[in-house]
This record gives structure tokens, C-alpha cells and sequence, in this order.
């Protein structure tokens, strides 16, 4: 990447730059083991536009590298993390953490806003980075499935407007000549966008979904996979494996479940009470 940029002259931030240069070689270093073990590696986000356009790395600031891979490569993927230094984070086992580059890694099994078939359907489409005159050996999602996956995880799972974002989108519109969608989400989320809401980004997720993908999603986040669970709230000690702990562990997992219940009740009426107030003093003052 130092090489490309070598001459030209161009204004940039070099913290940013070197930060971003450290990403790409951990990128490159994960890709290739990837290859080698047989797991298709999908760059997301910030990863995915560094690596398909290299100049914007000058720029672009990077909090952590966002993937995407099948989930039966999933245990496999993080065994292959494991051996270059990565380690579970307690709180998000979906998330891999490399102490001595302070680099986070983000890992999702799926497109949560896309059904099975349509999650099966992107995985077979992605474009691999070499068609894009890179050297990575890794994949990203077509231009257009690139395009809304970033203007659906900015409008509607963060519900908000980040300059970042609103750059990547500018840009890779730009580059590729693709229609700027971004306007389009933000007047259909404006109402819940810009007010200032708790938990607004898990309302509009679920509002997002359709009838079948919001009856999953809600069972889903009340009621997740054990293992989930568990990692996330660390109840489990490899060292302990008699019949007694595991009886112990599954009681404790219930009664997480059932904390999740509760505890998601009040945020919901918590949310639905100050978007209640809102609209009431929106038309209040709309007749003054």
C-alpha cells in the first residue's frame, strides 16, 4: 500500500494513514490463512473500501475490521484467529481481540436484514478482490449489496448520521457510479433518525424486518443461543465438566433468559414513553 501511493502528493491524515496501513497488513496476514484453510473471507465496511479503493485509506479512520464469513466456517475461522494472536472478548463473542495491535475483529455469520435465501444468494455473489486489481485474497459484497449494506447499518442499525458513513457512501457511489441511495433512507427514517431516542437503532432494526424476519429477530434476542449466552456473560469453565456444573450452568442460562426479558420490557416502554412525549410536544408546537 505505501508503495502505490509513493507519488503522489496528496493532503492526508498520517496518523490515519499509518493506522490504516497496519489494518491492511493484518487484512492481507488474515486472507491468506483464510485461503489456505478453505474459509471464504467477505471484507465489510471500512476493511472492505480500504481494500477496493487504497487511496481512501489516506482518510478513512478505522475503529476495528468488520468480516463476514458462512457459519459453518465460523469455530474454524476463530481457531485460525487464535493462532496469530486474537482472543475471545468476554461481552461479544462475535467479536476477536489482538491485544498487542490493539485490533479488534468483528465477525458476522450473516446479513441480519436479508432472510436465509437471499443470505445463501449474497455469499455466492461476492466479487473477489483480484477483479479489482488487489492483491488481497479475500471477497466483497457486489457494488450495490455493498452500497445498501452500508446505508442500512448507518440509517437503520445505528439509526443516526455519521460523517463517516456519509463519506464511504459518497465515494463509493462516485467511483463506481452507482445511485446515491442515501437521501432515500434518511427521508423513510427521518421521523426516528433525529430524535433523540434510546435504543432507537434496535426499534428501527426490528421495524425494518419483514412479519417473519421480526417474529425471528425477537425470539432471537430474547431467547439466543446458549453458547451465546454463556460466553457473553463467561459462566463457562472448560476445567469444570462434571454433571453438577453443567446442571448449574443450564439453570444459570435460563435465568439469563429470563433477566434478557425483562430487562428488554422496560427499554421498549422506556423507548415507546419518550417517543410518545416527542410526537405530543412536536404537534403542540406545530400549533403554536
Amino acid at each position: 500500500m505505501e508503495k502505490i501511493f509513493s507519488n503522489q502528493k496528496i493532503n492526508c491524515d498520517k496518523d490515519v494513514f499509518s493506522r490504516n496501513i497496519l489494518f491492511h497488513n493484518e487484512i492481507v496476514k488474515i486472507s491468506t490463512l483464510c485461503a489456505k484453510n478453505d474459509i471464504k473471507l467477505v471484507l465489510l465496511k471500512g476493511a472492505a473500501l480500504i481494500e477496493l479503493i487504497p487511496e481512501y485509506s489516506y482518510e478513512r479512520e478505522m475503529e476495528d475490521i468488520d468480516v463476514l464469513i458462512v457459519k459453518k466456517d465460523y469455530k474454524k475461522f476463530k481457531q485460525v484467529l487464535k493462532t496469530i494472536g486474537y482472543e475471545e472478548v468476554r461481552f461479544d463473542p462475535n467479536v476477536m481481540y489482538n491485544s498487542k495491535l490493539d485490533i479488534q475483529l468483528d465477525i458476522e455469520t450473516k446479513v441480519w436484514y436479508l432472510d436465509y435465501k437471499k443470505n445463501y444468494e449474497i455469499m455466492k455473489t461476492v466479487a473477489h478482490l483480484s477483479n479489482y486489481n488487489s492483491e488481497t485474497d479475500a471477497y466483497i459484497l457486489k457494488l450495490p449489496d455493498m452500497l445498501d449494506y452500508i446505508c442500512i447499518h448507518s440509517y437503520v442499525h445505528h439509526a443516526k448520521l455519521e460523517h463517516k458513513w456519509e463519506q464511504d457512501i459518497e465515494i463509493l457511489c462516485k467511483k463506481f457510479g452507482l445511485k446515491n441511495c442515501a437521501d432515500e433512507f434518511k427521508n423513510k427514517f427521518f421521523w426516528i433518525i433525529n430524535n433523540d431516542l434510546d435504543y432507537k437503532g434496535h426499534i428501527l432494526r426490528f421495524l425494518f424486518l419483514s412479519m417473519k424476519q421480526k417474529i425471528i429477530y425477537f425470539f432471537q434476542t430474547i431467547f439466543p443461543d446458549f453458547n451465546f449466552v454463556r460466553l457473553r456473560y463467561g459462566i463457562i469453565k472448560k476445567s469444570q465438566k462434571n454433571i453438577f456444573y453443567e446442571i448449574y450452568v443450564f439453570f444459570i442460562t435460563i435465568f439469563l433468559y429470563f433477566i434478557r426479558w425483562i430487562s428488554l420490557t422496560f427499554k421498549l416502554l422506556k423507548f415507546f414513553n419518550k417517543l410518545l412525549k416527542n410526537l405530543f410536544l412536536t404537534k403542540l408546537l406545530a400549533r403554536v
